[in-house]
C-alpha cells in the first residue's frame, strides 16, 4: 500500500476534507505528517501560503509523487507551489481560464472543513505537528493552534449525510434556512450580498417559514435595505448543518472573488435542492440546470425558481437525488482524492 506524507505546516481546517479522503483511500495508518519531503517547498517566504494550499506526497514502489491542493478563493496559481509539485489541484479556476499550457493543473470541486479527529487525536496531532514544524512554522503559533481547535468544532462528514426529513414534510408551511456573512468589500456589497438579499425577499414573498439572514457586528456599516434581515449572534457549525438539513431548498451564489464557497460543497454533501445564480468557476463535471441544480440568471427567474421549488415536491426530490449522486461521484473526499491521484499507480 502506498504511503502518504502530509506537510505538518498545513492549514488543518481547510485540509481536513482531503485528509479524510486520504484516510478513506489509503487507510489511516498509511497517512502521516513529516517535514522530510518538503524542505524544498519554500512556504515560509510567503505567509499567505498557509491560506493558499497544502502539500502531500505519495510514495509507492520507491517512487515519490508530489501534490498541491489549492483551496484559495482567488483563481491565481501559486508559482512556488506549482514549481515544486508534480500535480496541482485547485478549486477555483475561472471558466474561461486557459490552463492547457499548465499540464499539472487539475480542476477540483469545492470542499469544506470537517471534524476528522477526536479531542485526544487533535491535541496529539497539534503538538506533534508543531514540534515537527520547528522553525519552519509560517504563521504565529496562536493561529496555528486555533486552526486545530476550529477543526474540532466542525461537524463530522457523516453528519452531512444524516437522513432527516425537512420540517415541511410534516408541516403545511415549508421551512427555509439561510445564513451568510455580510461582506464589506465593494464587489460583495454589489453582488454577493445583494443576490442573497434577493433570495431572502423571494422566500418571504412566498408562503414559507424563513429563518436566517446576514450575520454581522453591531458596529458594522449597514447598507440600505439590509437592516431587517440581520442577526448578531452566530450559529455554531453543527447548528448550521442541522438547520440546513431541515430546509426545503438552499441558495448558492459565487462568493468572495467569485469563488466556490464552502456552502456549495456542503449543499452537495447534504443532497439539497439547490437554486443558484450562474456558477463562475470550473468544476470537474458540470452541474446541469434542471438535473443537479436550478440556475436563475435574472431576478424574475430567481423568484420563479423559488416558487417552483417550494410548490413542486417531485422536482425537489429529482434535484436532490441527482445532486447526491453528483457528490458521491465527483465531490466527496474519496472521489476527489481518487480524481487527484488519477490512478497513476495501482492501489492495492
Amino acid at each position: 500500500m502506498p504511503k502518504i506524507i502530509i506537510d505538518p505546516t498545513s492549514r488543518i481546517l481547510y485540509a481536513s476534507f482531503y485528509i479524510e479522503g486520504l484516510y478513506q483511500v489509503f487507510g489511516k495508518k498509511n497517512v502521516t505528517f513529516s517535514t522530510k519531503y518538503f524542505s524544498d517547498l519554500k512556504r515560509k517566504k510567503e505567509e499567505f501560503a498557509f491560506e493558499h494550499y497544502f502539500a502531500f506526497v505519495v510514495i509507492n514502489s520507491n517512487k515519490m509523487t508530489k501534490y498541491i491542493v489549492d483551496f484559495c478563493d482567488p483563481n491565481d496559481i501559486n508559482s512556488t507551489a506549482y514549481d515544486w509539485c508534480d500535480y496541482y489541484a485547485k478549486i477555483n479556476l475561472e471558466l474561461n481560464q486557459n490552463v492547457n499550457f499548465q499540464e499539472k493543473i487539475i480542476s477540483i470541486p469545492p470542499s469544506f472543513g470537517i471534524k476528522i479527529w477526536n479531542h485526544p487525536e487533535t491535541i496529539y496531532n497539534c503538538i506533534s505537528n508543531l514540534i515537527k514544524c520547528k522553525a519552519g512554522l509560517i504563521i504565529p503559533i496562536k493561529r496555528f493552534l486555533r486552526d486545530y481547535l476550529e477543526q474540532l468544532k466542525r461537524p463530522k462528514l457523516a453528519e452531512y449525510r444524516a437522513t432527516k426529513y425537512p420540517k415541511n414534510s410534516t408541516e403545511k408551511t415549508p421551512y427555509i434556512y439561510m445564513i451568510a456573512s455580510l461582506w464589506q468589500d465593494s464587489d460583495s456589497m454589489s453582488r454577493t450580498n445583494l443576490l442573497r438579499k434577493k433570495f431572502i425577499e423571494a422566500c418571504k414573498s412566498n408562503d414559507c417559514e424563513f429563518e436566517g439572514g446576514f450575520f454581522t457586528s453591531k458596529d458594522t456599516l449597514i447598507p440600505q435595505g439590509f437592516k431587517n434581515i440581520l442577526f448578531y449572534k452566530s450559529y455554531s457549525a453543527k447548528e448550521y448543518v442541522a438547520k440546513t438539513i431541515l430546509s426545503k431548498i438552499v441558495f448558492n451564489t459565487p462568493s468572495v472573488h467569485k469563488c466556490h464557497g464552502w456552502k456549495l460543497g456542503e449543499f452537495l454533501a447534504l443532497g439539497k435542492p439547490i437554486i443558484s445564480t450562474p456558477i463562475s468557476n470550473k468544476l470537474p463535471e458540470e452541474l446541469i440546470h434542471a438535473k443537479h441544480i436550478h440556475i436563475a440568471t435574472t431576478d424574475d427567474e430567481l423568484n420563479a425558481g423559488v416558487e417552483l421549488l417550494l410548490t413542486n415536491d417531485n422536482y425537489c426530490n429529482y434535484l436532490s437525488e441527482n445532486v447526491r449522486q453528483y457528490y458521491d461521484n465527483y465531490a466527496s473526499p474519496i472521489a476527489v482524492i481518487k480524481y487527484i491521484i488519477n490512478y497513476k499507480f495501482e492501489i492495492k
